[in-house]
């Protein structure tokens, strides 16, 4: 799994979920043009985003990590 699959794996999840950028990325702590830039470059997103997005949808990591459906 890449950084750009899990990327779009925590995208589809807000959406999916009803999180708008701006409430999902102030739960992650980060700015929504942060989230958004990550779009573009899916690399630069540190690990603890992946962490506080499985905590905030209350999947365990893993699932985020490895792309399981929840």
């Amino acid at each position: 799994m890449t950084s750009k699959d899990i990327y779009w794996k925590i995208e589809n999840e807000r959406k999916k979920r009803g999180y708008s950028e701006e409430g999902f990325a102030a739960e992650c702590g980060i700015s929504d043009k942060t989230w958004r830039n990550y779009r573009s470059d899916p690399k630069k997103m540190r690990f603890e985003i992946a962490e506080r997005a499985a905590k905030l949808f209350k999947v365990p990591l893993k699932e985020v990590l490895n792309g399981a459906e929840s």
